[in-house]
């Protein structure tokens, strides 16, 4: 993993998601895991694949308040997602939400997409 960071052809999103996952699986540590995956969000932010992926793991764990952490983190980096890619996290978040959240959690987010993408308001509700 360290070689491949440091290559000088650089290496993709997908290193860092395989080996967090292999670091969990061959340790089962979720802390260094997690700190791979914090690695790769500072490069690969933009990335919406890696975003899912890593926030997938997150909620594997049940770790609620990190999962809404990441979400909060990416939706605020106005530079990572375009509107589509930034779509997906979104209905992502909203989806966590209706299975983890409260009713209060659930229309606060919802209330947040709505302002973001209008013509969406009412039709995808979960």
């Amino acid at each position: 993993f360290k070689r491949a960071r440091k290559s000088s052809q650089g290496c993709t999103w997908h290193v860092y998601c395989d080996a967090a996952l292999r670091e969990y699986y061959s340790n089962k540590d979720p802390q260094v895991a997690r700190n791979i995956f914090e690695m790769g969000l500072k490069h690969y932010s933009c990335e919406v694949e890696f975003v899912l992926q890593y926030l997938e793991f997150l909620v594997s764990f049940n770790d609620d308040n990190n999962t809404r952490v990441v979400f909060e983190k990416v939706l605020a980096d106005e530079n990572s997602l375009d509107r589509q890619q930034a779509l997906l996290v979104w209905d992502r978040f909203v989806e966590f939400e209706y299975s983890r959240g409260d009713l209060s959690a659930i229309h606060k987010v919802e209330q947040r997409r709505a302002m973001i993408y209008p013509e969406r308001q009412g039709s995808q509700s979960l």
